[in-house]
């Protein structure tokens, strides 16, 4: 059975020393300057490399538990916040609606004065969105395939 030499046995320092020796006085009158913008760049890539954050995470919320049901409400007192709440939320939803129109509105005239063919636009993307629901239908009604 052979031994396996070391890999560290066949390096030579020697001549990677020679080598720079070589290279340094090839360098001329700017080898100075060569060798401190090595360095600097070298001491910057290791800084920046293994610069590292000491920074204390934050402090884990503090949770408040709010009841805000009482606990001997009637199922009419139930209803009357639902409803209410119902109500708020159409009202809100319709005002989105509408700054959504008036956005819209806002686009198209834009788009006229630009020179666009904006009804094109507008029955280009309803067709899009067309095939996007009927995808969408379709896949849903695929059955799944058994793995």
């Amino acid at each position: 059975m052979k031994l396996r030499r070391s890999y560290m046995q066949h390096i030579n320092p020697r001549g990677a020393i020679a080598d720079f020796r070589e290279v340094f006085r090839q360098a001329g009158k700017n080898r100075w300057r060569i060798t401190i913008a090595a360095m600097a760049v070298t001491a910057t890539l290791f800084w920046a490399l293994t610069k590292d954050s000491w920074r204390v995470p934050p402090a884990k919320p503090q949770i408040t538990y709010i009841n805000s049901f009482p606990l001997d409400r009637t199922p009419e007192e139930t209803k009357a916040f639902i409803e209410k709440n119902q109500k708020l939320k159409d009202k809100v939803e319709a005002r989105e609606r509408e700054i959504a129109e008036e956005s819209k509105a806002i686009y198209r005239k834009l788009g006229e004065i630009s020179g666009m063919d904006v009804k094109k636009i507008e029955r280009e993307a309803k067709e899009a969105e067309a095939a996007k629901a009927a995808e969408a239908a379709r896949k849903q009604q695929a059955p799944v395939a058994s793995r």
